[in-house]
């Protein structure tokens, strides 16, 4: 064999190998009650274990008093509610020249920890029908009520770093900082302000603050504490009981309450 024919048999290896870790954006960490996988490929669904590789446009759907959290190649955590299905629409990553994230949140909740990275190119999208959120270096609290085909609410709470979130119906961009939160409407039938920020109280932004992914927190708070958002044994879902189908309040945001924040 000459030469050759064995860079460039090397080159077909390295180019193989390149393309099989691509593939892989990362690894299911936890399931808590019924999670199941839609693979793009064979469009099947299956429930998920841990350790269970996920793909590029998989789909994680979640049913009632179950979770699942996901660590990915970058080393971002993301945890999926109760009720959830969310869609790992594109990722490309190179440590070094750049990191493209392009996710979706059909309907649920999502508590995400986006890792920062120094990458030439680094974009973070989370989108729903409503919103578009950007993010670098940031924990984020975000969900997607949808009524119907045509009605859905979206919210974001930022509890650190840097969000950029655009309300898809007029183009209007809200840059979060920690402690601010966003709720924003699609809805035809629109009689009020669809989409508005505001501050969150500060024992609120403390709670959610305390209860991320590698830490405990209070364990008890009064529900209906500031901006409509109830929080109530709250605790580290890392040590939620699998055979406990008891989802931590106070984990997520209180999902559809956002609503009621545009009508004041």
């Amino acid at each position: 064999m000459t030469l050759q024919k064995i860079i460039s048999l090397g080159f077909i290896v390295s180019s193989l190998m390149v393309s099989a870790q691509a593939a892989n954006l990362g690894k299911a960490t936890k399931v808590i009650g019924h999670v199941t996988k839609i693979a793009q490929e064979s469009m099947e669904e299956k429930p998920l274990k841990v350790d269970d590789d996920i793909a590029p446009r998989d789909t994680i759907v979640t049913l009632e008093k179950s979770m699942a959290q996901v660590i990915l190649v970058d080393g971002s955590v993301l945890t999926f509610g109760p009720k959830t299905k969310f869609n790992f629409r594109n990722m490309i990553y190179d440590e070094k020249k750049k990191r493209i994230i392009e996710f979706d949140l059909l309907y649920g909740q999502l508590r995400g920890t986006i890792s920062k990275k120094s990458s030439k190119e680094n974009r973070v999208k989370v989108d729903t029908r409503t919103v578009s959120m950007g993010v670098r270096g940031t924990e984020i609290l975000m969900n997607n009520k949808v009524e119907d085909v045509k009605s859905e609410v979206s919210e974001v709470a930022l509890l650190s770093g840097d969000a950029q979130v655009r309300y898809k119906k007029s183009g209007k961009i809200f840059k979060l900082k920690p402690g601010d939160y966003m709720v924003a409407m699609n809805d035809p039938g629109l009689t009020h302000i669809p989409a508005k920020s505001s501050r969150m109280e500060d024992r609120v932004f403390q709670a959610l603050a305390s209860t991320g992914l590698g830490g405990g927190g209070p364990s008890a708070f009064k529900k209906g504490v500031g901006n409509d958002m109830a929080l109530a044994g709250t605790r580290d879902a890392s040590k939620v009981d699998p055979n406990d189908s008891q989802i931590p309040e106070g984990y997520f945001l209180d999902l559809g309450k956002g609503d009621e924040l545009l009508k004041k």
